[in-house]
């Protein structure tokens, strides 16, 4: 990707993420300015190897709310469905599309095919559906050549390296595969180009048809962490999508009145550097032709936005180089020993028909509350100097609402902010949740408790079903000079 291109990509990321800090009261025990500039963690997604000519999709989230449906049936059995087991990938097939597994790269998606046509995108072991994993505090970027390149846990990795499975299987109509994943740039980590390297992340998949409609597939994924290290807070890729060209239309609803059959927005994109990242308040996404038929997704579990991007590459076959890239937004730490569930829908039709199954099945299946809260200690900065009373300010944000927000210092809760300030600048980035422009929070900490001396705060975030995330940038070290 030329440089220019790139300086817009990180720009455009920067302003999406970093939210400018809102004015927090003057405090007279807090040395140098009170604000500062937000650290939040820059999201990276699964990258194309540098052979192709193909860009880095966008990275950074704005979110919006959906309701939570409550269940209303209990959820049907899977729709029957065939396996086969080939030599590149294995298959399920529900008579109506079929699905193709890969086996060389983590036992990713690399097939749907449906009306004879294959909707994803498999040019390279950057593409597929798939998960990709990330750390807040370790550089990745959007040069798959940085030297500097950090723990990012894929399929495959940028030189296409294989990556079989550790075991498979199929059963009761469903198909698991588990796969420990390789790091992404292999080359600054021992390895490169026919050495890959294996990473302390393990990803399960399972997947199968829906029984109400044999084009609807249900992709449950689940990564354990086996290391003893922990990756700070970071948008995780959960359920990303690489769509192949002929499918060049992006439908999302981004409205206020979700589920009552409103239009959604239909267009044709533009080429990166265009790119986007827009809220989904029916918490779907998808990729259609000029007959509206195509590859959908519908994320419950995830914050309800999607980012996507079109990239039309000229190196090779430039139809099935040029990809549509799509993806829902997670946000989560990493820790030792750390397990984490998500599911996600695909539909291989038309959207009209996917959307109305997203809505049957919503009132089917109550899956759990799982993804933590996200933002930002704004002040005191690190490595201040405070005195007397200073204000501990930021904001936060949830996919279903925050709860509570706690000032830690030393590890021990010394209180609760005040949560509901205005955020205008958060709600221009996150637009469409509920409570909006009300995310910020402010506690003021009296430092004259504890004794002088350097110091670590904490501040957290719950939602209601105690979802808990430290905020960025996670430990504060304040100087405490009374």
């Amino acid at each position: 990707m030329k440089h220019s291109q790139l300086a817009t990509l990180i720009l455009f990321l920067l302003l999406a993420c970093a939210p400018t800090p809102a004015s927090v009261p003057q405090t007279a025990g807090v040395t140098g300015a009170v604000t500062a500039t937000p650290q939040v963690a820059i999201i990276t997604p699964t990258h194309t190897p540098t052979r192709t000519n193909t860009a880095t999709p966008p990275r950074t989230p704005t979110a919006t709310r959906t309701a939570v449906p409550t269940a209303t049936r209990t959820p049907k059995p899977p729709a029957a469905a065939k396996f086969t087991d080939e030599a590149r990938a294995m298959y399920i097939d529900s008579g109506v599309v079929r699905v193709g597994v890969d086996k060389d790269w983590g036992g990713a998606i690399r097939e749907i095919w449906s009306n004879g046509q294959n909707l994803v995108n498999n040019w390279d072991g950057g593409r597929l559906i798939a998960v990709s994993l990330y750390d807040g505090d370790s550089k990745t970027g959007f040069n798959a050549g940085d030297p500097d390149w950090g723990w990012n846990p894929c399929p495959s990795d940028k030189h296409d390296n294989v990556n079989k499975p550790l075991t498979y299987s199929f059963d009761n109509d469903i198909l698991h595969v588990k796969a420990r994943y390789l790091e992404w740039n292999p080359d600054n980590k021992g390895g490169g180009k026919g050495r890959s390297i294996s990473t302390d992340s393990v990803v399960e998949t399972w997947i199968k048809f829906v029984s109400d409609d044999p084009r609807a597939i249900n992709v449950r994924y689940r990564v354990t962490h086996e290391g003893t290290d922990t990756h700070a807070l970071a948008g995780q890729e959960m359920g990303f999508a690489y769509i192949r060209t002929p499918f060049n239309r992006f439908v999302s609803y981004a409205g206020n009145a979700p589920w009552t059959g409103a239009s959604p927005r239909v267009e044709t994109l533009s080429p990166f550097p265009t790119m986007g990242n827009t809220a989904a308040t029916e918490q779907w996404a998808g990729f259609v032709n000029s007959a509206d038929v195509g590859l959908m997704v519908w994320a419950p579990q995830s914050y309800p936005l999607f980012s996507y991007v079109y990239f039309d590459n000229a190196q090779g076959d430039r139809q099935e180089n040029s990809t549509y890239y799509m993806g829902p937004r997670a946000f989560f730490a990493i820790g030792p020993g750390f397990s984490y569930e998500m599911e996600v829908f695909l539909f291989a039709g038309k959207w009209q028909e996917a959307r109305a199954l997203f809505n049957l099945l919503r009132q089917e299946v109550n899956l759990p509350d799982v993804m933590p809260t996200f933002g930002n200690v704004d002040v005191p900065a690190q490595n201040r100097t405070v005195s007397d009373t200073v204000a501990v300010s930021g904001w936060a944000i949830d996919n279903r609402g925050v709860a509570k927000v706690e000032v830690f210092l030393e590890g021990t809760r010394v209180g609760q902010a005040t949560y509901g300030l205005a955020r205008e600048d958060v709600d221009r980035d996150y637009p469409g949740l509920t409570g909006a422009p009300n995310f910020g929070f402010v506690y003021q900490l009296n430092t004259r408790a504890s004794a002088n001396g350097s110091h670590v705060l904490e501040v957290r975030a719950s939602d209601a079903a105690g979802n808990t995330s430290l905020l960025r940038p996670g430990k504060v070290t304040i100087n405490i000079r009374n």
